[in-house]
This record gives C-alpha cells, structure tokens and sequence, in this order.
C-alpha cells in the first residue's frame, strides 16, 4: 500500500474532525458528554484509511 501524500494525509484529518464535530452536534445535540465520552466519539470518527481511500479514488457522493 503507497503512502498517502501529505495533502492528502491532511486533507483527511481534516475530514475526520469534520465528521467528529457533525457527530457532535448531530448525534448528541444538548447532551453533555464527559471529556472520556468525548474521545471515545473522537477514536470512532478518526478512521484516516478510509477518509484517504475516498479521497484518492474520487468516490465523493452527492449531498442531500
């Protein structure tokens, strides 16, 4: 497996906070979630293989 390229690489943390934060609000609107809670939702998010395979083959989708 080739090394992801750092824009890439960033690109994907980049995405993987986006999707910790849309979690966050979404998912647990007006909940108040303990700092251990926090990054346990944080590690679940944090998936950067399969943010950089998105990114690299294109496989964006269309938004609602």
């Amino acid at each position: 497996m080739e090394q992801p390229t750092p824009k890439v690489e960033h690109t994907a943390h980049e995405l993987a906070y986006g999707k910790f934060l849309n979690r966050l609000i979404v998912d647990y609107k007006d909940i108040k979630l303990s700092d251990g809670q926090l990054y346990k939702l944080y590690q679940q998010c944090h998936n950067i293989a399969d943010l950089e395979e998105i990114i690299n083959t294109g496989s964006a989708e269309e938004l609602p």
